[in-house]
């Protein structure tokens, strides 16, 4: 089995797995200013603009990741149009001698699907993926984990 691949790292600082001795000091830092890039269809446009701002919300969107995001874009709208022939024609059709048969339709919507959690998996966009990070800001993620920080600074005499 072939090792992962190695984390950026932003990815590794995010993770709290960041070791100073395995650190690329001479790792490129790319612009984080991104647009969307040109060429994508109206389906496409949509999903970037669904995911391009959490993605550079969250520090993980640079200029160097717009081809990557683009791709997953041009997936995501071909997953979809696979699903909808798939609801259309159903995941079993009957071939010529009348045999049921799994639906080409499926096979092609799987395959999308696996390149789609690639992708995912490499933006930390899945919950176990996502698992891994951790932020450094203060803001608190919810009521609990406000009244949880109100709490502790209390004990703490701060």
């Amino acid at each position: 089995m072939a090792a992962p691949h190695p984390l950026p790292t932003n990815l590794k600082v995010l993770r709290g797995t960041a070791q100073p001795c395995r650190l690329n000091a001479k790792e490129p830092r790319p612009d984080t200013n991104v647009s969307m890039p040109s060429g994508l269809s109206k389906d496409e446009q949509q999903y970037w603009q669904q995911v391009a701002g959490h993605l550079q919300e969250a520090g993980v969107l640079t200029v160097m990741d717009v081809q990557a995001l683009k791709l997953y874009c041009r997936i995501y709208a071909k997953w979809q149009e696979s699903n909808e022939k798939l609801d259309e024609y159903g995941p079993v059709i009957k071939t010529k001698t009348g045999h049921p048969a799994l639906s080409p339709y499926f096979k092609i919507s799987q395959k999308y699907l696996d390149q789609l959690l690639a992708i995912l998996r490499e933006f930390g966009m899945t919950p176990s993926s996502r698992t891994r990070i951790h932020t450094n800001s203060d803001k608190p993620d919810d009521d609990y984990e406000a009244w949880q920080k109100k709490r502790r600074m209390a004990r703490e005499g701060v």
